[in-house]
């Protein structure tokens, strides 16, 4: 829950950023670290099951001291780079399956997190847009119907870029673990933790967004209109950050 709720809080943050992106080249770069951020994870596991397969294990008797100091299979890292690097051959056959899973676990939970966030980006700005919410300094300060299409282009190309890094993410699991299934590990997930799911995700959609909300006063963009106008008569709130003096 604590990697579940990182990541919901990442991608929340980055589709908010999108929103005020004014060049592609901007965007290119934010979406092709988040692909390959997640290409990094599958190479160094794919890379470090090549080096167990062509290593030589010499058998040898374990005791009671060195099978309590090792690391179970209960107690392990959130960062999917720890668990890859410390998945060698010096822990056991059970315990290597126990890793394998929860690096699969934690991978096919982090794409299904970023491949709802982009739908879920696009309605909540969509709601807030149409709705005309002037309290919200993110669609407050649109002029025009061309920032919002921009906006929602956006997040539409991350979804589908989303989506296909899921489907090569699943590919690539089920060659590295032929065992392990996608499908049955994301359905134990969604039945074991589906409200602690939606509570992390609606606490990660609440904290972005009451941020964006100007009665908490805060200026995001530092330039704190209202001061200009104290004292002055027939001061005019226009939305967001904007005030008339």
């Amino acid at each position: 829950m604590i990697c579940l709720f990182g990541v919901a809080v990442h991608e929340v943050c980055l589709t908010l950023m999108m929103t005020s992106i004014s060049h592609p080249l901007i965007f290119t770069i934010l979406l092709m670290c988040d692909v390959l951020e997640n290409t990094f994870c599958l190479w160094s596991l794919s890379r470090s099951l090549n080096q167990i397969k062509s290593n030589k294990v010499v058998p040898c008797i374990e005791t009671n001291t060195s099978s309590h100091q090792r690391t179970t299979s209960t107690t392990r890292s959130s960062s999917v780079y720890n668990l890859v690097r410390d998945f060698d051959s010096s822990i056991s056959e059970q315990e290597r399956k126990g890793v394998s899973l929860f690096i699969t676990a934690t991978l096919l939970q982090r794409e299904l997190i970023e491949t709802f966030v982009p739908i879920q980006a696009m309605g909540i700005i969509s709601m807030l847009y149409n709705l005309d919410v002037k309290s919200n300094a993110l669609v407050s300060r649109w002029t025009s119907y061309n920032e919002y299409h921009r906006t929602i282009m956006y997040m539409g190309i991350d979804f589908g870029v989303e989506i296909v890094v899921f489907v090569l993410t699943i590919v690539t699991l089920r060659s590295i673990f032929p065992d392990v299934s996608a499908w049955r590990v994301l359905s134990g997930l969604l039945k074991m933790h589906f409200y602690p799911m939606v509570m992390c995700m609606y606490a990660g959609w609440y904290f972005a967004l009451l941020l964006q909300s100007t009665h908490l006063g805060m200026d995001t963009t530092f330039r704190f209109s209202w001061l200009e106008c104290g004292g002055k008569e027939n001061s005019t709130w226009l939305g967001g950050f904007d005030w008339e003096c």
